[in-house]
């Protein structure tokens, strides 16, 4: 997190700077509107075949830059050229934007839920991702309401602007999802599991603030899960992020 990706080892180009993770949006060099980075960022994504062991190339091309809109196709593949992911990004331009149009939501008091969620960090767990475990991610069950993840705040996760980036913050996601889909049924360490889709959009991201993601109890139908995801500061309950998670699970029979 932090680093430009397009000066990466693997790095490629496709007329548009590479971009190797959510936030990063592909911008082709001109005098045209700046860009925000990573707040307004809006990603979908699909995952189409797990990367084990593989070097991953990302790639970003510009579908469509508006006055205030920009839009760019993101193929992730691994350097043999096995596709691993697909996806859509979007990004608003920050001319023409009404003064405080991103002021953050300012709280008199936290919401309930979110005092709910605080409370039954004191009982989480680090994530059982080892990505996410590195990035310190921790997890609770919330009985009755879903998973609560934590994300603290640390260096490697700012962008070049000092922020939390978008890649950070789609991990908590993921992982806040991961776990509210193996609520159902219990864990079972024998079963595997693998994220089909993320839909996320980041329209507040912070600078030195611990964020934590809730995640709804699931809808299921069969092996796959979907789960809605809130993501805000830990301290001030400020709006960070929404999306949704897709996850299989396959359990032993």
């Amino acid at each position: 997190a932090g680093r430009d990706p397009s000066t990466g080892p693997g790095a490629r180009t496709t007329g548009a700077r590479t971009a190797g993770a959510p936030g990063d949006v592909a911008s082709e060099p001109d005098s045209r509107a700046p860009w925000h980075r990573p707040p307004a960022v809006d990603l979908s994504i699909h995952f189409v075949a797990p990367a084990v062991d593989r070097a991953v190339v990302a790639e970003a091309q510009v579908v469509r830059r508006g006055r205030s809109v920009g839009f760019a196709a993101i193929s992730i593949a691994d350097d043999g050229g096995s596709p691993i992911a697909r996806g859509m990004l979007a990004a608003r331009a920050a001319t023409g934007l009404p003064r405080g149009d991103d002021d953050p939501v300012v709280r008199d008091a936290l919401p309930a839920r979110h005092l709910r969620a605080l409370e039954r960090l004191s009982s989480s767990r680090f994530s059982g991702s080892a990505f996410s475990a590195r990035l310190q991610v921790r997890s609770a069950r919330i009985p009755g309401e879903g998973v609560v993840a934590l994300l603290p705040w640390q260096e490697l996760l700012a962008d070049e602007a000092g922020q939390v980036h978008a890649g950070a913050i789609a991990t908590a996601v993921d992982a806040a999802g991961g776990a509210s889909a193996w609520t159902a049924g219990g864990f079972d360490p024998r079963g595997r599991a693998s994220t089909i889709a993320m839909h996320l959009t980041v329209a507040h991201a912070p600078a030195g603030a611990d964020l934590v993601a809730i995640a709804q109890p699931p809808w299921r139908t069969g092996e796959l899960f979907s789960i809605a995801v809130e993501v805000a500061t830990r301290d001030r309950a400020e709006p960070v992020a929404w999306g949704s998670v897709v996850y299989r699970v396959v359990r032993p029979e």
